[in-house]
């Protein structure tokens, strides 16, 4: 009891087919594997770029932590002061 649908638009198949071509099968050679030299050099500069940021931001943290370690140092010399 095979029955097909008359309002059906799925397409029938005639053979199961590989959707793969031989290029996909090939290793990249090696002028392939190798970066362009502006490429590389944009990497760089934003690796560049990125370490001095975080080390910049790094020394602003300890900059203002010792600042704000000093004020309260100098308020409770005032208050000592005071009393």
């Amino acid at each position: 009891m095979e029955q097909q649908f008359s309002h059906s638009n799925t397409p029938e198949f005639a053979s199961n087919k590989s959707q793969t071509s031989a290029r996909l099968y090939q290793h990249p050679t090696a002028e392939e594997m190798k970066p362009s030299k502006a490429k590389k050099r944009i990497g760089d500069f934003f690796a560049i770029a990125l370490l001095i940021s975080i080390f910049f931001g790094l020394a602003l943290m300890a900059f203002y932590k010792h600042a704000e370690q000093m004020d309260r140092q100098a308020v409770a010399a005032i208050k000592g002061g005071v009393k």
